[in-house]
């Protein structure tokens, strides 16, 4: 009888030992299935910006805090909820696979309430985005003595003139810029006489310098590589000229003969009729084909007069037509008929941010780069819409090393997050001025605006902590302390 007990005794331990963990894995949300070795389950990695968010996994409360890496998920579907005080819940459907890791580690959670900084006491007219630059341009009427520069490393208003100076009462008819350059070059007349100004906004100070005498007729565009930004390269019916700014040298029927043109790694690339792309270096040689092939320049250029050649990579071409057509050298090709706004890159991850009117589409170029090299001429990029419902879409930023997107859509900015190849919920960041651009620095995580009504500048912080990152899963696996 006593050996029996002993037996009985030991049993209801060994089943105690076995289950009471298996019981309490499972009040956490973390069970392996009966029989399945613990080599084969999965890992959930999950870090929030701001960090130290609770994780709810189909609703059971984990003890642990973001950035967390729940180990020994039983592979299968869960629902997934982050959640920190004085921030919405973040919620998805995540997957655990055998032996692999489910990483979610640039989670932005939003604010109930988003903090705004008053920037500047008087209003201004309007603010001009300078892409992909710490500076941006603020102006209080059409003169060139409205004119500001900001800079928003230091949060500094500049203006481009002196109050009494002799430019001051020029009026600015147009001004061009190109994406990562802190330069611009402005078009102004006054009573007598029309010039072109280039203005330097990196010395410290705002330079502005006539550089008229490059311009003697009108031009229909012009570039600059933001590497070598003393090269000016203009277009007009056909023919590309280049102005030499260092040289003080213009070189006119630099090229000729042209459907269309673009800069990119201090290469030249030049649409020849409507067949030939060609890559060339700035003193026109080392030229390269990079297509000939008459019936695909005929289905992707037809009759349109003009194109922007826009490299995402020296392999990866978007053209953009001046009805707004968007195609590229690689299939499926065409990807707007007409009516395109804008156009951003991501180049770490080879994605292209387009949007029209009302609807705004990831063009994902990743799915070629890991396919086999037998499969790539097959593979295709993955094409979806985040946004669908804009009502007058006019700007488009990446986010948060690609995670996200801010638009503007008529009066207000709004953030979406791209975890998924579906449709985004908006969340409305602020409402702006009418009329106006705002600017988004992704080194600083900040957003410029001019508010509503008052027309004052503001900003606020979308990414928090940019110079401290939350954890993530790349450096969890190096084991690196923070």
């Amino acid at each position: 009888m006593l050996y029996f007990r002993k037996i009985v005794l030991l049993s209801l331990t060994a089943i105690y030992i076995i289950l009471c963990p298996l019981l309490i894995s499972y009040a956490f949300g973390r069970i392996l299935r009966p029989g399945a070795a613990s080599d084969s389950a999965g890992l959930i990695f999950l870090s929030t910006n701001p960090p130290g968010a609770r994780i709810y996994i189909e609703g059971r409360l984990f003890s642990e805090r973001t950035p967390a890496a729940l180990k020994g998920m039983l592979a299968g579907t869960y629902e997934v909820e982050v959640s920190l005080k004085g921030y919405k819940p973040w919620q998805t459907t995540i997957r655990a696979f055998p032996k692999l890791a489910s990483v979610f580690d640039k989670i932005l959670l939003v604010p109930d309430n988003w903090k705004t900084k008053e920037l500047a006491y008087e209003p201004f007219r309007q603010l001009v985005s300078l892409s992909e630059s710490r500076f941006f341009i603020l102006n209080k009427g059409s003169r060139l003595g409205d004119y500001y520069s900001f800079d928003s490393e230091d949060e500094e208003t500049t203006p481009f003139v002196r109050a009494g100076s002799s430019l001051a009462q020029f009026e600015v008819v147009s001004l061009y810029q190109v994406a990562g350059s802190s330069r611009v070059v402005l078009q102004a007349r006054d009573s007598r006489e029309e010039k072109y100004f280039l203005i330097d906004q990196e010395k410290g100070y705002v330079d502005v310098k006539d550089i008229s005498r490059f311009f003697p007729a009108k031009f229909e565009h012009i570039l600059w590589d933001p590497e070598l930004p003393d090269y000016l390269f203009t277009f007009k019916e056909g023919g590309l000229s280049r102005i030499d700014l260092s040289g003080y040298s213009q070189g006119e029927n630099y090229l000729q003969g042209l459907k269309g043109y673009g800069l990119f790694g201090q290469v030249i690339y030049v649409l020849k009729d409507i067949n030939t792309l060609l890559r060339l270096d700035y003193e026109r040689g080392n030229q390269r084909v990079v297509f000939d092939d008459p019936i695909l320049g005929n289905f992707l250029f037809g009759r349109e007069d003009f194109f922007q050649v826009k490299p995402l990579d020296s392999q990866i071409i978007f053209f953009i037509g001046t009805k707004g057509r968007l195609v590229s050298n690689l299939a499926p090709n065409r990807w707007v008929e007409e009516g395109l706004r804008g156009l951003e890159f991501h180049r770490q991850t080879k994605r292209a941010l387009f949007w029209i009117k009302d609807l705004a589409a990831i063009i994902d170029y990743r799915p070629l780069f890991l396919a086999q090299p037998t499969t790539i001429k097959s593979t295709l990029p993955d094409r979806y819409s985040f946004y669908s419902k804009g009502r007058n879409i006019t700007q488009g930023f990446w986010a948060y090393q690609g995670a996200y997107v801010v638009l503007a859509d008529s009066d207000k900015v709004s953030l979406f997050e791209l975890k998924d190849q579906t449709e985004s919920f908006p969340n409305e960041i602020v409402k702006i001025s009418s009329g106006s651009s705002v600017h988004y620095y992704e080194p600083s995580g900040k957003l410029y605006y001019l508010v509503p009504q008052s027309n004052k500048l503001n900003c606020l912080e979308i990414v928090p902590g940019v110079s401290k990152q939350p954890l993530s899963f790349r450096e969890y696996l190096s084991g690196k302390p923070r």
